[in-house]
């Protein structure tokens, strides 16, 4: 509640998770705990098969840093430690570019052969379509008609994701609060012409969350 993240819900699944949010219950019985000083336990409230795959976009945070740079921490370049195969550089929470610099310091660092990569953030499909057919884009993402429109391009690849996109209902609505509503919409929604017509990436319907 008090920093208002975005991807709350993510932890929905943990056990007292929704009590602690509400107030009924201490942090302190969050169903998360170490045992050990390399094991890392979670404790579900309930089954959730996609959750071992949500959590692969997590890794452990630096406790030295965390303490040196409060609540700047991740905020900035200078205010991110990391330990892979490069650095980032030139970046704070309003950056629409930013660079990944090789790490001399990384163990493999022989394996590396790409010694910088410049990331831009860009909403229009468009405009990411004309960059990379300039030659201005090394890799973007491409969905809708600009995948018919690559169908033929060698430099098309694709790739599996685990990515899952859904419709949201808000519930504070009282004609979206019925269930029936909500359920008489997803009977409607054509899933499979939804991937195959509008998405056209490779999406596959989804029969569950």
């Amino acid at each position: 509640p008090k920093t208002k993240t975005e991807f709350a819900y993510q932890y929905d699944a943990i056990a007292n998770y929704q009590d602690i949010v509400a107030g009924k219950k201490s942090p302190d019985t969050l169903g998360v705990s170490a045992p050990s000083k390399y094991v890392l336990k979670i404790q579900l409230s309930q089954p959730t098969p996609y959750f071992a795959s949500q959590m692969t976009g997590y890794y452990p945070t630096n406790e030295a840093a965390v303490k040196r740079y409060g609540k700047q921490f991740g905020t900035s370049a200078d205010k991110i430690v990391t330990n892979g195969a490069y650095k980032i550089k030139n970046f704070n929470t309003t950056s629409d570019s930013w660079d990944y610099v090789k790490d001399p310091e990384y163990f493999a660092k022989k394996a590396v052969k790409i010694a910088k990569v410049h990331v831009t953030v860009l909403k229009d499909s468009s405009t990411i379509d004309n960059l990379f057919a300039t030659g201005k884009l090394d890799d973007a993402p491409l969905s809708g008609n600009l995948i018919q429109k690559e169908a033929k391009n060698p430099a098309l690849t694709k790739t599996v994701a685990a990515n899952m996109n859904y419709l949201q209902f808000n519930t504070k609505n009282p004609q979206l609060n019925n269930v029936n509503l909500r359920r008489a919409v997803s009977a409607a929604l054509d899933r499979q012409a939804m991937t195959t017509k509008v998405l056209q990436d490779g999406s596959k319907p989804a029969k569950a969350f």
